[in-house]
């Protein structure tokens, strides 16, 4: 009985060897490279086949086996490994597929990603209250996306913005400024750059330090609408600093958002104590418009401050409109 039981043993270690397979581990369904940044986490798979089915190890770029954050799935396996500021953490990591008949390892290559690097930065249009600042996009872009930017001019809040350029207002005359900026991916912000600047000077003696005026700070851009179901948009805006030479008018700039176009000049406000302004003509339902103020002494007009545009959507009114009484 016991011959026939050793028999019976080893006729099944003979079937079952007879009819494994040795793991293979399936690249097409496996990660084969990853991005990552640290403090980042990534989930890495590694479905692999054979009989019987292999159990699945994982290896970081150190050769030092991973042993947390590894789950089973159906057909293989996926590990979801943190990276921190160690180097240790990017590189090529390995996962290895084993049974009774061997192994097979696949590599996934895992690249450290980092912030943007510098713009280039220019600064034009100094006068005594405002500067324009204006910068390119990072030559280094850190391998991602640059998503924003961060404006930082001495005290003054941050300007944070999607744009390559911004109007910063309400600076004090003949003062020295740091002005900065940074790029951002989804990393975060990189190295900044950075330019010192000094602020224009203004009096009655000082002829060479009088400019433009500063940029007016639009405060409002209200759309109204009549009884008779017609639109306007109400303007105001703040009174900017003259630089030395009084303010002698204002000029009202628009755009449509829809059609990409540029600005146009709406019209011209000739008393300088005039703050308010209402567009009445040429503004229709289903329309997203964009507004914007300068200021002109007799040194010109102040910088057209993009930045602190204001922008009216009519779209969300047209509905109503179409039951009333009037639709355009």
């Amino acid at each position: 009985m016991v011959y026939i039981l050793r028999g019976f043993i080893f006729i099944l270690l003979f079937v079952m060897f007879i009819i494994a397979v040795k793991p293979t581990v399936n690249e097409s369904y496996s990660t084969s490279k990853s991005k990552s940044w640290n403090g980042n986490s990534i989930h890495l798979r590694c479905f692999a086949t054979g009989l019987p089915s292999p159990r699945i190890s994982w290896y970081k770029p150190t050769n030092q086996q991973i042993t947390t954050g590894v789950i089973i799935v159906p057909g293989g396996s996926e590990v979801t490994v943190l990276t921190a500021t160690d180097q240790a953490d990017y590189g090529q990591y390995k996962c290895r597929a084993t049974n009774i008949l061997g192994s097979d390892e696949h590599v996934i290559n895992v690249t450290k990603l980092i912030s943007p690097g510098p713009v280039s930065l220019t600064i034009t249009d100094v006068e005594a209250s405002s500067i324009n600042v204006t910068w390119y996009k990072p030559a280094d872009d850190g391998g991602l996306d640059v998503t924003g930017y961060l404006v930082e001019v001495s005290t003054k809040p941050p300007v944070i913005t999607v744009n390559t350029n911004a109007v910063v207002t309400g600076l004090k005359a003949n003062t020295l400024y740091a002005v900065k900026v940074y790029a951002k991916n989804i990393v975060g912000y990189g190295v900044g750059s950075s330019k010192i600047i000094r602020t224009q000077k203004i009096g009655k003696y000082n002829m060479k330090g009088k400019g433009k005026p500063s940029a007016p700070e639009l405060v409002i851009a209200l759309l109204e609408r009549s009884p008779e179901f017609k639109l306007s948009v109400l303007l105001r805006w703040e009174e900017p600093d003259d630089n030395g030479g009084n303010i002698s008018r204002y000029t009202i700039y628009v755009k449509e958002v829809e059609k990409k176009a540029e600005w146009t000049k709406y019209d011209n406000v000739i008393d300088s104590k005039q703050f308010e302004y209402k567009i009445t003509k040429d503004i229709v339902y289903g329309k997203t418009y964009m507004f914007m103020v300068t200021a002109w002494n007799k040194y010109g007009e102040s910088v057209k401050d993009e930045g602190g545009a204001k922008t009216v959507n009519t779209t969300a009114d047209k509905a109503t409109a179409t039951n009333g009484r009037y639709q355009k």
